[in-house]
């Protein structure tokens, strides 16, 4: 892990895969150290999917620092999709904050928009995207919304999405 050329790249991320199958504080601490700095992005990216499903917060938490700090928006992607796979219920907590950040790039809101759209929807998640909706600043996500609850299906949703569509304004 410390040899940081590419040709290197291949043998670090079967190394993060070792590492996340330990499930330890050390590995860890290696995993959250890897996300962070390494070079390559995809041992990066691979070592953010694997913070997601390391016990406690210490995870969750990585994750959203990289959401708040980190300026590759593939880095960010790595993070929003790592943070959907948790069921870690701060994980969902986390992506509506990054959703309803006004300084975070449209499209990665969107991309976690669309990720809330996953079979562990709740109606807690219903709820939250009805009321973005009636709040969102672009029309890119007031479709990213309703496509994301049009994914959710129900009785309910589809009425919804039928009251949009036949709203004159």
């Amino acid at each position: 892990l410390e040899r940081k050329d590419e040709c290197n790249a291949t043998l670090r991320r079967n190394a993060v895969f070792i590492l996340s199958r330990r499930n330890d504080a050390e590995s860890s601490a290696l995993l959250l150290n890897i996300a962070k700095t390494d070079p390559n992005t995809g041992v990066r990216a691979d070592a953010i999917n694997f913070l997601a499903r390391t016990p406690g917060d210490a995870g969750i938490n990585a994750l959203e620092d990289i959401l708040k700090t980190e300026q590759d928006e593939r880095i960010q992607r790595a993070a929003v999709r790592a943070l959907m796979s948790s069921d870690n219920q701060r994980a969902r907590a986390s992506m509506r904050a990054l959703i309803d950040r006004k300084d975070a790039p449209l499209n990665l809101r969107i991309e976690a928009i669309n990720s809330l759209n996953t079979d562990r929807a709740t109606q807690e998640d219903v709820k939250y995207l009805k009321d973005l909706y009636a709040r969102a600043e672009s029309d890119a996500m007031k479709r990213a919304v309703i496509d994301a609850v049009g994914r959710m299906g129900g009785a309910e949703t589809d009425q919804w999405i039928l009251s949009i569509a036949r709203n004159n304004n």
